[in-house]
C-alpha cells in the first residue's frame, strides 16, 4: 500500500489516477465513488504483477469502461467483486490478450472463479461469461466512432418515446458487436436505424429481432448477405425445425423482413430467399396453458407469507391476467373507481394503447392501501411496484421471486410434478374461467379483459376442459 498515491478533486485529475500502477478506489477523484469504496472490502487493484503491458492495458480499459461509461454495468454492480479479483487471475493467465478466444482461455477463467467459490450456474458471477464480456467492453471503450456508427447503441441516448420502452425489463443497449462479420454487421445496423426511427415497434421486440438476426448472420460466417441464396436459407431453417411453431415463424418472419428491406434498398438484388411456404401452419391441437384450481388453491393457502407488494402483484396477476410487463409498470394513479366497481387502467405496451380492466372491490381496496403507503414516502413515486425510486419492478425478478416461493411451498400439479410458475399462464386462466364458469361472451373477453385487436387471438387463450366440452 506504500505505492498508493492519494488523490482528490482539487489536486489531481481522474486521468492522473488511472496512470498509476496501484489504484485505490477509496481515493478516486469523485466523492460518490470514493465514498462507496470506503465501505467495500475489495477496493484496490495492483497492476504491478501483470508483466504483459497488453494484458495490463486491456484490464485497465475494461475497468474504465465501467467507471467512465457504466458499460457493461455500473461500478456499484454486485459483479464488481469478481472484476477486482481478476487482478490475481491476470497475474497467472497464460494467454497474451483477452482477444485470444480459445477453449483453454475460457477454461482458465472458469477454473479460476470456481476456485473462489463462484457457481457456474449463477449467470451474474459465471466465469464463462467474463472473456466475451471483456472483449466487448474493451472494444466499445476503444471505439472512436460517434453515435450510430458505433457497434453498441445505448437506448437511453436514442431519444425513443417512453411508451416504446418496457421499463420492467433490463434493456440497456443494442449490441451489434456480436455479429462477427463486419460487413453484415453494418447492413444490420442500417436496418435497425430504420426500425428505430421509422416504425413504432416496442424496443423489447427490436432487441429480440436483433438477437434473431445476430444468430442468422453468425450462421453465415464469412458469407456476405448479398451472396446468400435459397439453398443456404433452407439449410438454416432446417436447424430450427425442432422449435415450437410460433418461435419458428417468428424467426423466419424476422429474417424475411430483413431481406425485404435490403431488396427495397437494392442491396439484395436476387429473388427473395424466403417463401410463404417456409412458414409452418399452426397445429390444430390446442395446448392447455391455464393454471389449475388445484394449484391456485395451494398458492392461496400460503399467500399470507408473501411480502405485501409481491402478494398484491400476484393477486392482480391472478385477477386480471395482465401481461407481466404491464403489471410491473402499473403507476400509482392506475386505480379508477365507479359507483359499482373498481378498474385498473394501464398502457398495453405490446399494442401501444391504453386500456382498463374491472377488478373486485376487495382488490381495489388493497391497491388503495398500497398507494397510501407510497404517498408516505419522502418523494413522489411514479410506480405502484418500484424496484428503486421511480423505476418499476423488474418482470424477471417478479417471475423468479414467485418461482422461489412456489418451490419453498412445494406447490404441486395434479400429477404430482413440481409447479412451474409462469405469469402469462394466468392470462389463459382468466379467459378460460370466464368462458367455462361464467359463460362470458368471447367479445367481452377480447375487448374488456385481454384487450386483443381481434377475437381469434383471444380464442387461443381459452382452454376447454373435457368436462366443458361434454357439457357444451
Amino acid at each position: 500500500m506504500n505505492n498508493v498515491i492519494k488523490f482528490n478533486d482539487e489536486t489531481k485529475s481522474i486521468n492522473k489516477f488511472w496512470e498509476q500502477d496501484v489504484l485505490d478506489f477509496r481515493a478516486y477523484p469523485d466523492k460518490d465513488i470514493s465514498d462507496y469504496y470506503k465501505k467495500r472490502k475489495l477496493n484496490t487493484i495492483n497492476f504491478k504483477n501483470i508483466e504483459s503491458e497488453i494484458k495490463r492495458e486491456e484490464y485497465k480499459d475494461y475497468l474504465k469502461s465501467i467507471f467512465f461509461k457504466e458499460f457493461p454495468f455500473s461500478y456499484v454492480s454486485s459483479r464488481m467483486p469478481q472484476i477486482f479479483r481478476l487482478q490475481d487471475f491476470f497475474n497467472k493467465a497464460s494467454f497474451d490478450s483477452i482477444f485470444e478466444s480459445t477453449e483453454k482461455h475460457e477454461k482458465e477463467i472458469l477454473d479460476y472463479f470456481s476456485s473462489l467459490g463462484f457457481s457456474s450456474e449463477n449467470r451474474s458471477i459465471n466465469g464463462a461469461m467474463v472473456p466475451e464480456q471483456m472483449k466487448i467492453a474493451v472494444s466499445e471503450f476503444r471505439d472512436k466512432r460517434k453515435g450510430l456508427d458505433r457497434d453498441i447503441w445505448k437506448i437511453s441516448e436514442l431519444k425513443i418515446p417512453e411508451e416504446r420502452i418496457n421499463k420492467s425489463a433490463s434493456l440497456n443497449s443494442f449490441n451489434f458487436y456480436n455479429i462477427k462479420n463486419i460487413h453484415n454487421r453494418e447492413l444490420v445496423k442500417i436496418w435497425f436505424k430504420y426500425l428505430i426511427g421509422s416504425t413504432e415497434f416496442a424496443i423489447a421486440y427490436l432487441i429480440n429481432s436483433l438477437s434473431i438476426i445476430t444468430r442468422f448472420c453468425n450462421f453465415l460466417g464469412e458469407i456476405r448477405i448479398e451472396d446468400t441464396d435459397r439453398i443456404l436459407i433452407l439449410n438454416y431453417l432446417n436447424t430450427l425445425k425442432d422449435l415450437k411453431i410460433y418461435t419458428y415463424n417468428r424467426i423466419t418472419n424476422c429474417i424475411s423482413d430483413f431481406y425485404k428491406y435490403l431488396a427495397i434498398k437494392e442491396t439484395y438484388k436476387n429473388e427473395t430467399p424466403i417463401l410463404r411456404t417456409d412458414f409452418k401452419q399452426r397445429e390444430s391441437e390446442h395446448h392447455f396453458n391455464s393454471v389449475s384450481e388445484y394449484v391456485i388453491l395451494q398458492i392461496f393457502r400460503h399467500l399470507y407469507e408473501l411480502p405485501f407488494d409481491l402478494k398484491l402483484m400476484y393477486l392482480i396477476n391472478y385477477s386480471t391476467g395482465l401481461r407481466v410487463s404491464d403489471l410491473c409498470q402499473l403507476e400509482t394513479d392506475c386505480l379508477l373507481k365507479s359507483e359499482k366497481c373498481y378498474f385498473i387502467r394501464f398502457h398495453i405496451q405490446k399494442m401501444q394503447k391504453d386500456h382498463a380492466v374491472p377488478i373486485s372491490a376487495a382488490l381495489g381496496e388493497l391497491i388503495e392501501k398500497r398507494v397510501q403507503e407510497l404517498f408516505k414516502l419522502e418523494y413522489k413515486e411514479k410506480y405502484l411496484f418500484p424496484s428503486k425510486p421511480n423505476e418499476p419492478f423488474k418482470a424477471r425478478k417478479y417471475r423468479n421471486d414467485m418461482k422461489k416461493w412456489c418451490k419453498k411451498w412445494s406447490i404441486k400439479n395434479e400429477d404430482g410434478t413440481p409447479y412451474n410458475f409462469l405469469p402469462h399462464s394466468y392470462r389463459h386462466t382468466i379467459a378460460s374461467d370466464l368462458t367455462q364458469e361464467y359463460n362470458v361472451d368471447l367479445e367481452i373477453i377480447q375487448l374488456v379483459i385481454l384487450g386483443h385487436a381481434n377475437p381469434s387471438m383471444s380464442l387461443c387463450y381459452i382452454d376447454e376442459t373435457d368436462e366443458y366440452k361434454k357439457n357444451a
